[in-house]
């Protein structure tokens, strides 16, 4: 639901369309901040962008872009006499994630669990000096530089839209999308308490509408609020039954990838002890010859060693090394023979 009124003026420049399709749903929200009587800006930047979702719906970065770029090139071709200007918020979900693009200072909360969870950056100066700690962040509502943006619709030059990651979505998430009329007049726990007892998203905007008229203000701006309560996130059953799948046939496959590993393992430890007791054979041998020079009783352990070497099995070139090694050896032996 939504609601967008004048306020105290007699033009609304703020205006809201959204569409909802089988695979994605686009919501776009805008915020005209030209001084043009006779052309809406809010208005033509939001049906360009409902214009191209139309004709191709989707959610990737390229694509999200390519919706900012139609409204901005909108407003540049229809700006003739004055520059016609907009922020601008664009929210595409496939109902079950969400991917927004952010130009100048129309504000998305992400709601859950009565917690702001996810909430969009303005891009202004205010916004830069609460970043850069010259300001408290809660005071970006007030600060004078609020209004200041370095990224807007129909601006000259360079255009940089924030293009946000793609955040997944809960059963029970509450999404709002605002204007400069409703984030100015109310602060985050108004919102909060807004959302916190209500069953629709009905409920959402008209009480936050409430807070506004109930300050009784001498002027009041042109507000925009949109409220998408995240009832059930879409899940694909068939999906679940390839993930069912996929698992019914990795287990076994991990099994025996597991038991081939210990297999393994345990064959190479076996074989690196082999390996060392053969050292040790040789090596005993070798200070029995030394110590008692051609005395052959002692010259066992030398045999025993010179043995194993040449029955030990061995596809790498360990054998070779260690029969090579052990060759003067066994010579040796065999000349006290």
């Amino acid at each position: 639901k939504f609601i967008s009124e004048p306020g105290s003026f007699l033009r609304n420049a703020d205006y809201f369309a959204f569409v909802e399709l089988q695979d994605y749903a686009c919501y776009c929200i805008a915020d005209g901040i030209d001084d043009e009587k006779k052309r809406q800006s809010a208005q033509l930047a939001v049906s360009a962008v409902m214009d191209r979702f139309y004709s191709r719906s989707g959610m990737s970065k390229g694509l999200m872009k390519r919706y900012a770029l139609a409204a901005h090139k909108e407003l540049l071709k229809e700006s003739h006499d004055i520059r016609l200007e907009a922020s601008m918020l664009i929210v595409v979900t496939n109902y079950k994630k969400i991917r927004y693009v952010n130009i100048g200072n129309a504000r998305l909360h992400h709601i859950r669990n009565n917690k702001i969870i996810n909430q969009s950056k303005d891009q202004s100066l205010s916004q830069n000096m609460a970043e850069q700690g010259e300001i408290p962040l809660d005071m970006i509502e007030e600060h004078e530089e609020r209004h200041n943006l370095y990224c807007y619709l129909g601006q000259p030059g360079r255009f940089t839209p924030y293009i946000s990651p793609k955040i997944k979505l809960e059963d029970g998430d509450i999404i709002t999308l605002c204007t400069r009329g409703i984030w100015e007049n109310t602060g985050v726990a108004e919102l909060l308490d807004a959302t916190e007892e209500a069953n629709e998203p009905e409920d959402v905007c008209t009480n936050i509408e409430d807070i506004i008229l109930s300050q009784r203000m001498k002027w009041i701006s042109n507000y925009t609020i949109a409220c998408i309560h995240i009832n059930k996130v879409y899940k694909n059953p068939k999906k679940e039954k390839i993930i069912r799948r996929v698992v019914a046939i990795c287990i076994p496959i991990f099994m025996l990838a597991m038991i081939l590993g210990i297999t393994m393992t345990v064959r190479n430890v076996k074989k690196q002890n082999k390996i060392k007791q053969m050292w040790n054979q040789i090596d005993e041998g070798i200070i029995d010859i030394d110590k008692n020079g051609k005395i052959l009783e002692e010259t066992n352990s030398l045999k025993q060693g010179a043995s194993s070497y040449e029955n030990f099995q061995s596809s790498d070139d360990s054998k070779k090394a260690i029969v090579k090694a052990a060759k003067p050896y066994i010579e040796a032996y065999n000349l006290i023979q």
